[in-house]
C-alpha cells in the first residue's frame, strides 16, 4: 500500500499519482498539488480538469482540453499547474479501448513528449490504469510516479498489512489503539484507506 516512487527521467514538471486505492490517491495528489502550487490557487494561474469521461467522445474532449491548457501560458506570468484529476478512461474498459479515446490519449502523449513550456507543470491522477498500454509505459519513463494500490484481501496477511497501516497513521495523529480495538477496526475498515 506504500507509495512506489521511482527514479524518473522527467524534468520535474510531469507527475502522476495512480492506483486502486482511491482514498490514498486523492489524499496524496491533493498534497502534491498543494506543494506544486504553494497552496495558492487564485483561479487564474492553475487549472484543474475533471478527468471523468462518460464515453469516448467525452474522453477525447478531456484530452483536447488538457492539451490546450498545457500549451496556454499563464495570464499573469509565473508558474502554472495543470491537474488532470480522477481520470477514468485509462482503464481497460469499453471507453478506454475506444479508438476515439486512444486518439485523444495519443494527442496528449505527443504534447507531453514535445515538452511542456517553461514554468508549466502537469499532474495526472487516475484510479484505474491499464498497465499493458503504451501510455502507461510512457508515464513510467517520463513522469515522477507514485502508485497506491489497495491491499489484496485475498491474501492471508492482509489484516497484518492493514493493521500496520492503521498503527502508523494513528501514531502520526497522536492516537493509540488497544490490540482488540485495532483488530476490530481492521475487520470493519478492511482495505478501504478512506476509513
Amino acid at each position: 500500500m506504500a507509495a512506489k516512487p521511482k527514479p524518473s527521467s522527467s524534468s520535474g514538471n510531469f507527475f502522476a499519482v495512480v492506483g486502486t486505492d482511491e482514498g490514498l490517491v486523492r489524499e496524496k495528489a491533493l498534497h502534491l498539488h498543494n506543494q506544486l502550487t504553494g497552496g495558492i490557487d487564485d483561479g487564474f494561474t492553475h487549472e484543474t480538469i475533471d478527468g471523468i469521461a462518460d464515453n469516448s467522445d467525452s474522453a477525447f474532449e478531456i484530452c483536447a482540453s488538457t492539451v490546450q491548457s498545457l500549451l496556454t501560458i499563464p495570464m499573469f506570468g509565473g508558474d502554472k499547474v495543470v491537474w488532470l484529476r480522477n481520470v477514468n478512461f485509462l482503464a481497460d474498459s469499453v471507453t478506454g479501448r475506444s479508438q476515439r479515446t486512444e486518439s485523444g490519449i495519443e494527442s496528449l502523449r505527443a504534447t507531453l513528449e514535445k515538452g511542456l513550456p517553461d514554468g508549466v507543470k502537469f499532474l495526472l491522477t487516475a484510479q484505474g490504469v491499464d498497465k499493458r498500454r503504451g501510455f502507461w509505459k510512457f508515464i513510467e519513463k517520463a513522469a515522477d510516479v507514485q502508485t497506491y494500490d489497495r491491499i489484496d484481501t485475498s491474501r492471508d496477511d492482509w489484516q497484518d498489512q492493514v493493521g500496520a497501516l492503521v498503527t502508523k497513521r494513528s501514531s502520526e495523529l497522536g492516537l493509540q489503539f488497544e490490540p482488540e480495538a485495532l483488530e476490530l477496526f481492521v475487520l470493519l475498515a478492511g482495505e478501504q484507506s478512506q476509513q
